[in-house]
Formats: C-alpha cells, sequence, structure tokens
C-alpha cells in the first residue's frame, strides 16, 4: 500500500490582523473600570479650580471659568464661601453659564455662608457664574469658590447632604452617606484658617486658599470611595465657620 504524506494544516489569521507567521490571533477583550460592556463611561469627578473676589459686591461674578472638557453627562459642581458682615444669610441662587443652577446643602454662622450649586452642561470649556444670596445689598463681604467636572452620574441629585454651622470653635463636623464608587465634596468658609479635611480614604483637600486678609476658604473631595453609609465628613480650622457636604454617584 502506498502512503501519501499529509499536507500541513494552513491557519488563516482572522480578518484584518496581518501576521507574518500566520498564527491565529486573539484579539483581547476589555473591561472599563464600572464593569460595564458596551464602552459605557465610569463615574468620575475631577476638581478643576478655584477663584476669589474681595470686593464687597451685591452679585457676585465670577466670568468665564474653566469647567473642564466637554461630555454628554457633565454636571458642573460649585462649591461657594461667602463672607458676611453679619450672620444668618445664605446663597438662594446661582447661574452657570447663564442658566439656574440647583443649589444645595446651603448653610450660615455668624459671618460665614457655604453652599452647593450644580448644573448639567454638555458643551463648552468655560462658563461665567454668578452667585446671589439673602444678605442684602451691603452684608456681604467676600466670595471664594471651588468648581469640579462630574461625569456619568447615576442619579440627577445628590446622594446626601449635610451642614455644620456653629457659632464658636473650630471643628464641624456631620453624618454622611456615601454610596459605594461615588463621590463626597466638602466646602467650608472661616477666618484665618488652615483647614484640616477627613470622612473618607481618598478625600482630601482640593484648595485652601486666602481671600483677602484674614478671610480664607477651602474645598475637598474624593472619588470613588467605599461605601460608608454613617461617614462623618469634618473639617478643623483655626476658628469659627461654617461646612457643606454632599455625595453623588
Amino acid at each position: 500500500m502506498d502512503f501519501v504524506a499529509a499536507k500541513p494544516a494552513i491557519i488563516i489569521p482572522a480578518k484584518g490582523l496581518l501576521v507574518p507567521d500566520r498564527k491565529l490571533i486573539v484579539p483581547a477583550i476589555s473591561f472599563i473600570s464600572s464593569g460595564r460592556f458596551g464602552g459605557a463611561a465610569a463615574f468620575g469627578a475631577t476638581f478643576i479650580g478655584s477663584a476669589v473676589d474681595a470686593v464687597q459686591r451685591a452679585t457676585y461674578t465670577f466670568a468665564t471659568q474653566g469647567i473642564g472638557a466637554a461630555d454628554a453627562t457633565r454636571r458642573v459642581i460649585v462649591g461657594i464661601g461667602v463672607g458676611l458682615n453679619t450672620g444668618g444669610a445664605t446663597v438662594n441662587s446661582v447661574t452657570i453659564g447663564g442658566v439656574a443652577a440647583t443649589v444645595h446643602a446651603a448653610a450660615a454662622a455668624n459671618q460665614h455662608s457655604t453652599a452647593f450649586a450644580s448644573l448639567l452642561v454638555p458643551t463648552g470649556t468655560t462658563a461665567t457664574i454668578v452667585i446671589n444670596g439673602n444678605w442684602g445689598a451691603s452684608n456681604q463681604f467676600t466670595c471664594g469658590i471651588g468648581i469640579y467636572r462630574q461625569v456619568s452620574e447615576s442619579v440627577a441629585s445628590p446622594n446626601a447632604t449635610m451642614t455644620d454651622n456653629i457659632p464658636s470653635g473650630s471643628t464641624y463636623n456631620g453624618t454622611i452617606n456615601i454610596p459605594s464608587g461615588g463621590a463626597m465634596y466638602g466646602v467650608a468658609k472661616a477666618i484665618n484658617s488652615t483647614y484640616t479635611w477627613s470622612g473618607a480614604t481618598g478625600f482630601a483637600s482640593a484648595y485652601n486658599q486666602v481671600i483677602t486678609g484674614t478671610e480664607t476658604h477651602s474645598g475637598a473631595f474624593g472619588v470613588p470611595l467605599t461605601a460608608n453609609p454613617t461617614a462623618t465628613l469634618q473639617v478643623i480650622s483655626n476658628a469659627q465657620g461654617c461646612l457643606s457636604g454632599m455625595t453623588w454617584i
């Protein structure tokens, strides 16, 4: 019986893959950090910058502020600290790029007021931020802001908020629910102060800034954070002041 040698098998490379030794290459599958398929972006947040105005004004206008790269899901978050001649006044309206934003966690104590404002802003890289309050035409003294860019949120409002407004002392805090993988933001206003923040691993100061003289403000954030339904968001300064905090997912 005659034997015929078998011809060697030929392995054809996948379409579009040019492989010199003709071995089949199986492309790797990428997983995104959120654990979802289809290229959906993961939730995230970035600190963009801060600004101050040391002039007494009825309305504070911060023109052409950077708000980060455009994104269809981008939310601009503004932490606000206002110095007052007398206490009790709070931030009550904010516009970002001429559109009314939602005010969150507004608080006031003695001569300080803090709050957050947020708005979905899908286009552009700058916006003018305008801040008003119920402080009257001559009660306000100074104002500072911190700006954050948040993307791919799961809900359209904060997961939780807290405030602490003490007439004396230098430690302000409160319990707040941190969702798994979420972000936490804090803003504080006091006089003649440095600020030490705590509340979660990965939550840290974003800015500590002198507005003018003894007027100072500070902000902190962190993302992604480990879930904690009873976290203590805290800031320690050198004097009495005011704190606002919130979490998001």
